[in-house]
């Protein structure tokens, strides 16, 4: 169960479980702010999954509210303090929350909140909760208290609810059990060699499946110790920490930041004398010492793969995966095995099959309870196979290398496969190719709808503020014939649009159901 990471604090307490700043958090320091934040929540519960709003800071803040919302026997909602209210006080109304928990930092945030949707907020700060603001300790019987509330927890009680990043429609929250949490902790464990002495710098929000159970359940599930870089994401920050920390293992991220951390090393020139020489190499070699660093959320390009192996030497870790799944597909952990541009096999735990259309359906013992309060909804998200049983339906377009037998995902059905003159064309790959020109920073590829092609394939251009080698590119004549050396006629973009920056969600997902509507 998600409980079983509270189990292995206790039996752990003495093992650093949080970092922030300069401060270090034992697992029996928030074990024992835990329990007393969870005598706030421990009234009978009105129904089954009872939910509680966690609106917290990265850091051990939000760790507590988590344990306390598991030990009172509810339903942990993570809220994202970067959203409005009006926002957050859809996810709190829709997962019916009892109470909203949140940090001291954000209190008046919380007010605000809660006097909008009339829920109770509760303080959680882990500093004040001891004598003269020392932290507190378990007693004896606080590790009976404890033990007490987790032997309560079933597998199938709620544990989790993630909302979707409404990148294809309304987000909804996918409610995760004990059980299936478990099982995502264990398939990741099992698959990525999590282990107590790791430590992994966690630059990820909080609010999303990736933030949340891979990169702070996992490694609490191994007893491992999170260090949390304080916001705003800042790639000199990330490298900083990163080199003068020899225990920082692990690192994962979305490819927009290994982007940003690439171009930062990049403009160090690594044979300019002098300071930023040093500090070109001093970040390399961190880069190396790593043992894992992982890339998802969204397609990976492969220039950012191919130049993260050239300062690193080991191709990052692309994996697959959504917030009603957990982990689906994922690249082996040998570096030497990876397929830049494919997402891998099924993490264990994990079976997949593909439609006719080739779409990406998934049965596994990771998978959400449901959509909370939507029934309809979950039951439209899966299909019945046969007697193989139900899967979902991810939608996600899929190709399978028969050879090899690893995945490449093509894009969303909705959103990523364009209907162009009778072809199916991927704009993932169409994105892969842009983003090989030197002269390209970022870009989205979408289809909208034209009267004789069916749809037409826009491309979405930020480029680099430097001189390209690779050519000029002011035009779509320029950015056509670039293409023509790479892709089919069918898959040359007919429009492009140039743009300072393209809008991303805090994921680092481009909503292109909205970006394709501003191009009509």
């Amino acid at each position: 169960m998600a409980a079983s990471i509270l189990s292995r604090a206790l039996g752990g307490l003495k093992r650093p479980a949080v970092s922030l700043l300069d401060r270090t958090y034992t697992y029996e320091e928030l074990l024992a702010t835990a329990r007393r934040v969870s005598k706030n929540l421990a009234a009978n519960r009105a129904k089954e999954d009872e939910c509680v709003g966690i609106l917290a800071e990265s850091g051990p803040d939000y760790v507590v509210a988590t344990w306390a919302t598991w030990l009172s026997g509810r339903v942990a909602v993570p809220l994202s303090p970067s959203y409005p209210n009006k926002e957050l006080g859809y996810f709190v109304q829709n997962c019916e929350a009892v109470k909203l928990l949140h940090s001291r930092s954000l209190a008046t945030r919380a007010a605000e909140l809660t006097g909008l949707v009339g829920v109770e907020p509760a303080i959680v700060d882990v500093e004040g909760s001891g004598d003269s603001g020392r932290v507190a300790l378990l007693e004896q019987d606080h590790r009976e208290d404890i033990e007490e509330a987790l032997g309560r927890i079933d597998s199938d009680d709620g544990a989790l609810v993630v909302y979707t990043s409404g990148t294809t429609g309304k987000p909804k929250g996918a409610l995760h059990t004990h059980g299936s949490l478990e099982y995502q902790m264990r398939s990741m464990t099992e698959a990525w060699r999590w282990r107590e002495s790791d430590k992994i710098l966690h630059c990820l929000p909080l609010h999303h499946i990736h933030g949340i159970v891979n990169a702070l359940y996992c490694p609490h599930f191994n007893s491992a110790h999170v260090r949390f870089l304080a916001s705003p994401f800042s790639p000199e920050r990330v490298w900083e920490s990163l080199a003068v920390d020899d225990e920082i293992s692990v690192f994962m991220g979305v490819p927009t930041m290994y982007a940003y951390l690439l171009s930062h090393l990049e403009g160090l020139s690594s044979s300019e004398p002098g300071e930023r020489g040093n500090d070109h190499a001093k970040y390399a070699r961190a880069a190396e010492k790593l043992r894992l660093t992982v890339s998802g959320s969204s397609a990976c390009p492969v220039t950012v793969m191919e130049r993260w192996e050239d300062i690193s030497g080991g191709v990052l870790l692309e994996r697959y995966g959504m917030s009603e799944t957990g982990m689906i597909l994922s690249n082996p952990y040998n570096t030497q095995e990876r397929l830049v541009g494919t997402v891998g096999k099924p993490m264990p735990y994990v079976e997949v099959e593909t439609s006719e259309e080739g779409e990406l359906l998934v049965k596994s013992k990771c998978m959400m309870k449901g959509y909370y309060g939507m029934p309809e909804e979950t039951e439209a998200a899966f299909v019945q196979l046969g007697h193989k049983g139900l899967y979902f339906k991810t939608g996600d377009c899929v190709e399978l290398n028969e050879d090899s037998g690893v995945y490449t995902v093509k894009g969303r059905m909705s959103a990523d496969i364009i209907k162009h003159k009778g072809y199916k064309v991927s704009a993932l790959d169409v994105e892969n190719v842009l983003l090989s020109h030197g002269g390209i920073k970022e870009c989205a590829v979408v289809g909208i709808d034209h009267d004789l092609f069916g749809q037409a394939i826009v491309a979405v251009v930020v480029k680099v503020a430097r001189a390209s080698k690779s050519g000029s590119l002011d035009t779509l004549a320029d950015l056509r014939a670039f293409c023509k050396d790479h892709l089919a006629d069918y898959q040359i973009p007919q429009r492009v649009e140039f743009v300072d920056e393209i809008p991303r969600n805090a994921m680092g997902k481009v909503n292109k159901k909205e970006l394709a509507s501003k191009l009509l």
